[in-house]
């Protein structure tokens, strides 16, 4: 009797896991947010002067994100890196690497800052036309990564930290 109950529990598990994972899948095909996004981390090392990161937005395909290691500096940022800008994949992912300024040393943990701004750089045509020249469509205020920059232009931003054992000294690229 022991043994039956064993077998009916392992067959009960193993179907509800089957299901619970079905569900997982075909619920990942529906999922919505209230406003436009983006969710980033840094996630490896890859030099010491180099930091690879990745991401998800409901932003446009195509859509471009600026991207900028930078620390606090009194009232504004410091930026340790050229700003890149890589693109919303058609999936909503975004994966790349950043290379710290030559000459860069660090003691401390640096902030990735992803930005999406419809005038910096050249927006697609497609996404202007989704989101709205100035981004007038991307959540309004109820949006908590809107940020305004000079007169009716809005964007959203995400930052995230880098951890201070993927930054080493920079020796060159």
């Amino acid at each position: 009797m022991r043994f039956l109950r064993c077998i009916v529990l392992v067959a009960a598990f193993a179907f509800s896991s089957h299901n619970i994972g079905e569900a997982q899948k075909t619920n990942l095909n529906h999922l919505s947010a209230p406003t436009y996004y983006i969710a980033v981390e840094a996630n490896g090392y890859d030099s010491e002067n180099t930091f690879r990161f990745r991401g998800a937005s409901n932003l446009p395909a195509g859509a471009l994100i600026g991207f900028t290691a930078s620390d606090f500096f009194e009232d504004a940022w410091k930026d340790y890196s050229d700003e890149i800008f890589l693109p919303v994949g058609a999936d909503g992912f975004f994966a790349g690497e950043i290379h710290l300024k030559n000459g860069t040393r660090l003691s401390h943990s640096l902030l990735l800052r992803a930005a999406f701004r419809t005038f910096l750089p050249k927006q697609p045509p497609e996404v202007l036309r989704v989101l709205g020249k100035n981004g007038r469509n991307l959540g309004g205020i109820e949006n908590p990564q809107l940020f305004q920059v000079s007169g009716p232009y809005f964007g959203i931003e995400a930052i995230t930290r880098v951890p201070r054992n993927t930054i080493g000294p920079v020796t060159g690229r």
